[in-house]
């Protein structure tokens, strides 16, 4: 590469990276930065993932990401962290959940009413968190209040959102 060219490329990475730095998401520029861009991408997915519980969705990230570098010492430890999740874990409002593992079970009775027959088989693809508990009111309208955008309401009206 000759020196004007190697100037030229030289400027186009920095106003590359110049544009990353406003918008980190945008994917024409990460393809246009290469190959160490996609695979912190993918580990800022596959992190993102993780702080929601969403191991199944972090797997795939951190799966594309070790597809380019196999060795990459934070999607590593990643995969490690995901294969030592908690059973039981307590969200930010106190209440517990229990993780449910992908496999196949049976389901029903041969015995039971005719709404539990036939015994059938039934395939959990992805792991998920359930709740222990039932969900108190109390619960759900915190959640409620947490999740809905601030709106203009007095006291006796808030319950209508």
């Amino acid at each position: 590469m000759n020196r004007e060219k190697k100037g030229e490329y030289q400027q186009c990475m920095t106003l590359i990276k110049q544009g990353l730095s406003l918008n980190p998401s945008h994917d024409k520029l990460q393809a246009l930065s290469g190959k160490q861009q996609e695979i912190d991408k993918f580990y800022q997915l596959a992190l993102a993932k993780m702080n929601k519980k969403a191991y199944e969705a972090a797997k795939v990230w951190i799966d594309k990401g070790l597809r380019l570098a196999p060795s990459h010492k934070k999607l590593l430890a990643l995969k490690e962290q995901i294969s030592q999740t908690p059973d039981i874990y307590t969200n930010s409002i106190g209440m517990k959940f229990k993780l449910i593992k992908a496999g196949k079970f049976h389901l029903g009775s041969e015995n039971g009413e005719s709404d539990e027959k036939p015994v059938h088989t039934v395939k959990i693809t992805k792991d998920f968190y359930m709740g222990i508990y039932q969900v108190t009111v109390g619960q759900y309208l915190l959640g409620i209040i947490l999740t809905q955008p601030v709106l203009s309401a007095t006291p006796r009206t808030a319950f209508r959102y």
